[in-house]
């Protein structure tokens, strides 16, 4: 594959892990990858490094759910059409 055939039309921005408990989640995947929680609210952490995608985003949901997807890719467009 040549370079003109490997440029995509998006990037991954994060994979998003649903959590049940943000604080220790945040506190393991920090110190597993060796990263810093770059902000957080009540129910997000995300993590990485400054200016460097994809970054890892843990969302806090209230309970496991059967069947649900826990992780995904955020994925970031300069264009939708």
């Amino acid at each position: 594959m040549t370079a003109a055939h490997n440029r995509g039309i998006g990037t991954i921005y994060a994979t998003v892990i649903d959590v049940n408990d943000l604080e220790t989640s945040g506190a393991f995947w920090s110190q597993l990858l060796g990263v810093d929680v770059l902000y957080q609210n009540d129910n997000y952490f995300r993590l990485g490094r400054q200016g460097e995608l994809p970054y890892l985003l843990l969302q806090r949901v209230p309970d496991p759910q059967q069947g649900k997807n826990r992780v995904h890719l955020d994925l970031e467009v300069p264009d939708l059409q």
